[in-house]
């Protein structure tokens, strides 16, 4: 489902109300995505929401890290504070990048009805390394729509039901699904938590509960240097393939930086052990990949 350009930037109409997620003590993250929206014109719109802080809580009875409940009560408290308002919300994480046309497509996506077919659209998220799965994704960002000097400017809903994916980054909600999300949310709160907010919506996007897309081209991407060290989970056991999740998730990213990806990658990444099979089937994926490849 294609979404043509919509209002241009900074738009006074209030198509959505926009939320960044924020911790106190975080203060050079509120620094950074205040200074993204004030570049793209976009400070008007959003309003910072105070991140609940895990380990603040003491003693509870949730069955999660206490990063991981703090993201979980932080996108609660953002939806429930988004009621007030008669309009769909845009929710976004602050470690966040914010894509040039991200405004543009969100309206467009609103404007032409495509939102009414979902509860939620998530404008990026971590796509598994299962070649199928990343050729769809890479035949829709192809037919994105570019500008003079090759970048998208245009996206499509790509739908998720059934899809492997994680993501709670950022995310564009339905305003006749928030009081619904939220009752989903709350009880299983209630239940104990016993799984993350991303998983557990995805879950539901799975069992026909909710219904989710995911913008494609991305319209945000990750700020790879916060993938080492994360405010939920603390430093990444398995930071290499973190990364390299984040790597593969910012080449759909409709303002990917390649030079980015080329520093990241070697420093990080390029030197693998390989045995020779290993190294045969890496290079057997490119085309598995590519426009040649027909499934049979």
């Amino acid at each position: 489902m294609p979404a043509a350009p919509g209002r241009t930037a900074g738009s006074s109409l209030p198509t959505y109300q926009g939320y960044y997620i924020n911790l106190d003590r975080s203060a050079d993250r509120r620094r950074a995505i205040e200074s993204q929206l004030q570049d793209l014109g976009l400070h008007a719109r959003y309003a910072r929401f105070p991140a609940v802080d895990g380990r603040a809580l003491g003693s509870n009875t949730y069955q999660r890290k206490p990063g991981e409940i703090g993201c979980y009560l932080s996108h609660l408290g953002a939806l429930e504070a988004g009621r007030q308002h008669d309009t769909h919300l845009h929710v976004v994480e602050d470690d966040v990048l914010l894509g040039r046309s991200l405004e543009r497509c969100l309206e467009a996506i609103i404007d032409q009805g495509l939102l009414a077919d979902y509860d939620l659209v998530y404008t990026n998220t971590l796509v598994p390394f299962k070649p199928a799965l990343v050729r769809e994704y890479l035949r829709v960002h192809e037919r994105a729509p570019r500008d003079a000097a090759g970048r998208p400017i245009g996206c499509e809903l790509f739908d998720l039901r059934g899809k492997m994916y994680a993501t709670h980054s950022s995310y564009l909600v339905n305003k006749h699904s928030v009081e619904k999300i939220v009752a989903h949310l709350r009880l299983h709160a209630a239940a104990g938590m016993h799984m993350p907010v991303d998983i557990h919506l995805k879950n539901l996007v799975n069992e026909g509960a909710l219904r989710a897309a995911c913008t494609v081209p991305f319209l945000t991407g990750i700020r790879l240097d916060d993938t080492l060290s994360t405010t939920i989970h603390g430093q990444y056991d398995a930071v290499e393939s973190v990364l390299l999740h984040n790597l593969l998730r910012n080449q759909l990213f409709a303002d990917r930086d390649d030079n980015e990806f080329e520093q990241y990658f070697e420093k990080h990444v390029d030197r693998l052990d390989l045995d020779a099979a290993g190294r045969n089937i890496a290079r057997l994926s490119a085309f598995f990949l590519s426009s040649r490849h027909r499934d049979f």
